[in-house]
């Protein structure tokens, strides 16, 4: 199972993933910066994001199964169950490895933007340690798992 980091909302789910949302992936050399986000949220398969109480956002990806009580908006407790860990999103037919892709984004919001945000923002959080080194990235997650 997944459970929530923390007390927070879900703000966005993908439970209908199907192996035919493959065919929505585009290739090509020169690809959109927002096409490349695009093939990126088509590979994590079923998600849930949430949004801590602390500002991150939290993204589980390759999820098998989502509770059909998570939903976007609700307020969930750290702790509650999430999801099952699986390989939703892997294009390998033979690929068995159930694991779980697990990314922490701080917080993006910002004022002059509210009400505006599209795909390309929602997408392109920076995520928390990036930029870091071991120590900095190692001290950042302390203080998220506190």
């Amino acid at each position: 199972d997944t459970v929530a980091l923390d007390d927070g909302i879900i703000v966005r789910v993908v439970r209908d993933f199907s192996a035919s949302d493959f065919s929505r992936i585009v290739y090509g050399e020169n690809l959109s910066y927002e096409q490349k986000l695009k093939n990126l949220d088509i590979l994590r398969g079923k998600q849930v994001w949430l949004k801590t109480m602390k500002g991150e956002v939290v993204f589980y990806s390759h999820l098998d199964t989502i509770p059909v009580h998570i939903t976007e908006g609700i307020v969930v407790k750290r702790g509650e169950k999430l999801g099952t860990v699986g390989i939703s999103g892997v294009p390998e037919k033979d690929y068995d490895d159930s694991h779980l892709h697990f990314e922490i984004a701080e917080n993006p919001y910002s004022l002059e933007k509210a009400g505006s945000y599209d795909f390309g923002d929602y997408m392109s959080w920076p995520w928390l340690t990036k930029g870091m080194n071991e120590k900095q990235t190692i001290e950042a997650q302390k203080n998220i798992f506190e």
